[in-house]
Parts: C-alpha cells; structure tokens; sequence
C-alpha cells in the first residue's frame, strides 16, 4: 500500500496554470465558433447545438474516464499519478 504524497507548491502552481491556459482556450473558442458557424453556413441555433451537444458528451463521459483512472491504479490511494491530490 502506498502512502499519499500531499502535493508540492510546483504541483500546484502546474494545476494551476494548466487550468488557466485551458479557460483562455475556452474562451477563444467561443469566440470563433459563431464567425465560423456563419461561414459555413449554420445559424445561431446550430453552433449552440453544437457547442452544447459537446458539453454533454463531455459530461456524459467524464464519470467513465474517471473510473477507469481509478481502476487503471488499482485503488483511489494510489492514483495519484492521474490526479494532483486526493
């Protein structure tokens, strides 16, 4: 059995920044989807469904993703190498 490791400040300050750089993409993506909808031809209503279809599947897939992290570590204590703390 391993024991948890409480995360370092660099482990944190790397969640961090990736979170950041993950809400910037967001945002830029948002920001092109309805120019680009236009261009292609779809309305405001497509690239919302669209937009929200992806949400939902993201959802949706988030809690097997997840499960198989766990399982792949054979216990929530030692997945810690999946996520930054526990």
């Amino acid at each position: 059995m391993s024991v948890p490791v409480a995360p370092t400040a660099l482990a944190r300050l790397a969640l961090l920044l990736g979170l950041v750089l993950m809400a910037m993409r967001q945002t830029v993506l948002f920001a092109l989807f309805g120019p680009l909808g236009r261009d292609m031809g779809l309305s405001e209503i497509m690239v919302g469904g669209v937009i929200s279809l992806a949400a939902v599947a993201v959802f949706l897939t988030s809690p097997c993703w997840g499960g198989r992290a766990i399982s792949e570590a054979g216990d929530r204590s030692s997945c810690s190498p999946w996520l930054a703390w526990d």
